[in-house]
């Protein structure tokens, strides 16, 4: 995982660094992680598989604004505009 730059008021790449650094990369009981699966896990919350056709659209400011930028974009083509 990569930090994506972002400005944030008082939050510095620093922070965002070390808490992608907290999360395990391998399953643990009761732990934060993800696996190279796609696999993860919040304490007991468990979750599956992301297909590799998944585009991430609300993780990351960068990726909110790219897919509000695509629909606009979308919606401008099918409007005619």
């Amino acid at each position: 995982m990569k930090v994506d730059k972002a400005n944030i008021s008082g939050i510095t790449e620093e922070d965002i660094d070390n808490v992608l650094k907290s999360i395990i990369l391998d399953e643990q009981e009761e732990s934060t992680f993800i696996d190279e699966m796609g696999n993860y896990g919040i304490g007991p919350i468990r979750g599956g598989s992301i297909s590799n056709s998944y585009k991430y659209k609300y993780i990351g400011g960068a990726a909110r604004r790219r897919f509000k930028e695509e629909m606009i974009e979308r919606l401008q083509l099918e409007f005619g505009k």
